[in-house]
């Protein structure tokens, strides 16, 4: 395999005992070397020891071989020694909020437990049903890794300026992913300045191209109201 620079800082035998791990579990030499970039410690895992119980349990409950190349490339943390427990803690946390765990793990497994109790919170407050909150998770996991302060600005304008319903945003979540200054409020306050109607598809507003939404504005026949 190609040799990652950091390999040579590393204690060699235990370096060379995880990278063989690793490859014999079936990584290629591209796939190792994004690990060791982002986390250089996984070279003085034991495989047996550290690695292999997260492996044992993420085949456990049926997550493909592609999805933990994914997660272990993504946090690879998660193989730390004390660490895989969380990995267990985070599966039922999906569990007990039913939102799919292997739709977000590459999400959820970023933040903290706190963290993710702590966005389901402030959902509630602002009057989302758990059924509401579990489905804006299932549908758009990277809501978790958005500030409480985004969203509430996000959430206040689509709902307080611009009438939007609760069952709107969770059709459409990932507006609450787009950029609030340049593209949600530059766009919606272009479309209300032309007089287009004001519930016109969030989707058809937000997820398309800039020169789509150009022509959007150019010709007002081109508008579904739904």
């Amino acid at each position: 395999m190609e040799i990652n620079p950091k390999v040579l800082v590393s204690d060699a035998d235990k370096a060379r005992i995880s990278l063989r791990f690793l490859k014999d579990w079936g990584l290629s030499s591209a796939d190792m070397n994004k690990i060791i970039h982002r986390d250089l410690r996984i070279l003085s895992l034991s495989g047996d020891t550290s690695i292999q119980p997260a492996l044992t349990f993420l085949e456990s409950i049926g997550t493909s071989r592609d999805k933990i190349v994914e997660l272990m490339i993504l946090c690879p943390r998660i193989f730390h020694r004390g660490i895989g427990d969380r990995l267990i803690q985070k599966y039922d946390i999906c569990q007990k909020l039913g939102i799919n765990f292997h739709s977000a793990m590459r999400y959820i497994m970023l933040h903290r437990t706190e963290r993710v109790f702590s966005q389901v919170e402030f959902f509630r407050e602002q009057g989302f049903s758990d059924e509401d909150i579990v489905n804006l998770f299932e549908k758009e996991p990277r809501i978790l890794a958005k500030s409480k302060g985004d969203l509430k600005v996000k959430l206040q304008f689509f709902t307080q300026i611009h009438n939007r319903s609760i069952a709107e945003i969770i059709k459409f979540p990932a507006c609450l992913c787009y950029s609030f200054k340049n593209r949600i409020l530059p766009r919606l306050t272009i479309l209300k300045e032309r007089g287009f109607p004001d519930k016109m598809n969030l989707f058809y507003i937000l997820a398309v191209t800039d020169s789509a939404f150009r022509n959007i504005c150019q010709t007002s026949d081109r508008i579904s109201p739904h």
